[in-house]
Order: C-alpha cells, then structure tokens, then sequence
C-alpha cells in the first residue's frame, strides 16, 4: 500500500526501476508478457488493488517466475489452442483430443 512513507521511498528509486500500478488483477502478472520485473521495484498504490493479485505476487516472489496455461480460439482458423503465458512470449500449441497412456 501506498501511504506518505512509501511515496517518499519511490522517490529514491530511478523512475526507470519501478512500475506502479493503482491496481492489478488476478491474472495480470501472469500476461504481463516483455515486461521485466527482475531487479525493479512493484508498487501497487493500495492494498485493496494488490488483493486479487496477492496469490500470483507470492508465487512470483518465492517462485521468481510466473506461468499459466490456457484454452483459446485461434483468429484465424478457429481452432482451440492451449497457450502457456508468463514473463516472456506466448506460446500456442494446437488443440487435440487428450488421450490416456497406453497401458502394455
């Protein structure tokens, strides 16, 4: 949360080494694609905009990196794909049936 003290902090940080958000939600860190977080200073202005946020912080801050996977239509054929997303490009694989293991 943002008070009078953090904002006095913010000052010393460069501008260039902090990214500050009014608010985030659940699943915004995880699409948060070329944006580099490492060695950078997140300040969310209030505790209640980091709320939905807080599970994907913690993983973020014990993990060091971020990933979910995701259904979606292609654009162009209207295929299902699955996407994996994190700090970095996403990627789509086609969709296809699951199947179970072959048992011998």
């Amino acid at each position: 949360m943002l008070d009078g003290d953090t904002h006095a902090l913010l000052a010393f940080v460069p501008e260039e080494e902090r990214i500050k958000y009014s608010a985030m939600t659940g699943q915004s860190l995880f699409y948060m694609g070329e944006t580099n977080l490492k060695h950078k200073v997140l300040a969310i202005c209030e505790g209640e905009g980091a709320s939905r946020a807080a599970y994907a912080l913690k993983l973020l801050q014990s993990d060091g990196e971020l990933t979910i996977a995701s259904t979606g239509k292609d654009a162009q054929t209207g295929n299902l794909v699955h996407a994996t997303a994190g700090h970095g490009a996403t990627r789509k694989t086609k969709s296809g049936a699951a199947r179970r293991p072959v048992m011998e």
